[in-house]
């Protein structure tokens, strides 16, 4: 096979996938020969190709534009079928010469003839016409308009490190500029900073959340870890979902059936601050603590949930006064289910508790 290239070898030398070196070929922009069963290429198309990209991905367009031109230059068709062909092309706006490229870029041709010579500009000549493809010249002027680094950066509220992750994962379309930066495709990285307004309006930083809940933000990072909050990424900081976290505070806002007279008063700020743990609950009355969660089970007991429905884990808490008079009408017998009862039809009836 002198003279001539198998896929693999053609696809390393234009750096493209095999997939990709078939996909030309389907499209028969590569000129292409069957020696003993097996599709190859001109080797001097394929180098010539190469050398002509200058590292640039290969485009359909650009392919079809050499491939032309490298079937003038070795004799297979004719200078007329040639330029028949280029015009037919340049009407339908895909490929450009030096002027229409200048114009559309919105520079001077001999500032499109320096890019050119220093390999910014992929093209090729016919007849000393430069020729470019015009996906290559649209690109340019997206870079042109594009947003630096910082510039992204300052949009999304993040730092340019961010959006360097960001462009290296695919989740920005960013390409190199012509002195070498990177830039960002404006529209993206507005539509981006939207997204984050949005999200920002209905979501609540971590310190604000934790202060409606009245809890720590270990604690809260970890409801978020079981999956019992959402959170959302605001630039490099995750924030929470407020109808999240407005239906955990309602939530925790509710107290055991049947003393909903008690529910004003302890979700206050002052009256939380005179709720109990369980565990001093139970040193106080004086209890076993199976016999104090039965009781909270059946309803005797006032307490708020203080964890998210769905975990294993519960944490009560319990109204003080009301355990504090509890204790007094006991009046040293035995706090029993009994008692438990009793007082808690007094209070009903009479609302003892205030």
């Amino acid at each position: 096979m002198d003279g001539f290239l198998n896929t693999p070898q053609t696809a390393r030398t234009l750096k493209l996938s095999k997939s990709g070196i078939r996909k030309h070929h389907r499209a028969s922009a590569l000129p292409c020969t069957k020696i003993d069963g097996r599709i190859a290429y001109p080797r001097s198309f394929v180098d010539g190709l190469a050398e002509a990209t200058n590292g640039i991905p290969v485009t359909r367009d650009f392919v079809l534009l050499y491939k032309l031109v490298w079937e003038y230059n070795t004799g297979t068709i004719s200078r007329q079928q040639t330029e028949q062909q280029i015009n037919e092309l340049r009407r339908h706006g895909q490929v450009l010469n030096t002027k229409e490229a200048a114009k559309l870029l919105g520079y001077h041709s001999n500032t499109i003839s320096l890019w050119r010579n220093r390999g910014w500009i992929r093209s090729v000549t016919f007849w000393r016409t430069q020729l470019c493809v015009r996906s290559d010249i649209v690109k340019l002027k997206t870079l042109a308009d594009g947003f630096t680094v910082y510039e992204a950066a300052a949009s999304l509220g993040v730092c340019p490190t961010t959006v360097r992750k960001r462009a290296s994962k695919g989740q920005l379309s960013t390409a190199n500029h012509l002195n070498g930066n990177m830039r960002a495709n404006p529209r993206e990285v507005l539509a981006i900073a939207e997204e984050q307004a949005k999200l920002k309006a209905a979501s609540l930083p971590a310190p604000v959340a934790a202060k409606l809940l009245s809890v720590s933000m270990q604690r809260l990072f970890r409801w978020k870890v079981l999956g019992s909050v959402r959170t959302v990424l605001i630039g490099e900081r995750p924030q929470y979902v407020t109808e999240d976290i407005m239906a955990l505070v309602q939530h925790f806002q509710t107290i055991t059936p049947g003393f909903e007279w008690l529910s004003p008063i302890y979700t206050q700020p002052a009256g939380a601050k005179q709720l109990w743990p369980a565990a001093k609950a139970i040193r106080f009355l004086g209890v076993v603590q199976s016999q104090f969660n039965n009781w909270s089970r059946l309803g005797l007991l006032p307490f708020y949930v203080r964890t998210p429905a769905g975990l294993c884990s519960v944490r009560r808490e319990y109204v003080s006064a009301y355990l504090i008079s509890l204790k007094a009408y006991a009046a040293g017998r035995k706090i029993t289910k009994a008692v438990l009862e009793e007082y808690y039809a007094i209070c009903q009836e009479n609302r003892l508790v205030a």
